[in-house]
């Protein structure tokens, strides 16, 4: 805010002191303060921006604490996962070889991945996490984010709020462009 004022002391339009800091100001918001100054009503669209960014923080705070509790329950269900195969499945590997059954094959699968947990921790867990940094890296590429998000709309819990979520926000944008005098295809 500081080089900002400096900017307009010397001269320079508001919107182009806030284009120079686009990581605190998006393009929405230069380009309604540059729509405010041209049309000469600049506090009109400074107060329906804080309006605007004050109901779409509100919808991301409902967002975020409605998909808390499924991130919990998702993460403390990895951890029972990881638990089990962990501590619980070779109690039951112990009690089978003692007894010397012939497992069936599933049995088998799940006793080979604990085995491979347990005696090659020092392999699975730089794997998991390279996995996992991998996919953070592929849902950041276009395609990947496209795919993701298909995904997304399609799961049962979460794909119907994404979408409400997504229109909301495009919706509350529009009504704000288009409330201070931007035509509907630059809105667009």
């Amino acid at each position: 805010l500081q080089s900002v004022m400096t900017d307009v002391e010397a001269g320079s339009k508001l919107s182009d002191g806030f284009r120079k800091h686009p990581a605190v100001f998006n393009a929405l918001m230069c380009s309604m303060v540059e729509a405010g100054e041209v049309s000469g009503s600049l506090d009109t669209i400074l107060e329906q921006l804080g309006h605007f960014f004050k109901r779409r923080h509100k919808l991301q705070s409902q967002i975020k604490s409605a998909t808390a509790y499924p991130k919990f329950v998702g993460g403390f269900f990895v951890l029972i996962v990881t638990g089990i195969f962990v501590f619980l499945v070779p109690q039951f590997k112990s009690l089978f070889e003692k007894f010397g059954a012939d497992l069936p094959f599933l049995t088998t699968v799940l006793i080979t991945i604990s085995d491979a947990i347990v005696d090659y921790w020092w392999i699975t867990i730089p794997a998991v996490g390279g996995a996992i940094a991998a996919f953070i890296f592929w849902r950041r590429t276009p395609a990947g984010a496209a795919s993701w998000d298909r995904f997304i709309l399609k799961t049962p819990l979460f794909g119907p709020l994404v979408m409400k979520s997504g229109v909301s926000r495009f919706t509350m944008t529009l009504s704000t462009l288009v409330k201070n005098g931007i035509t509907l295809d630059q809105s667009l």
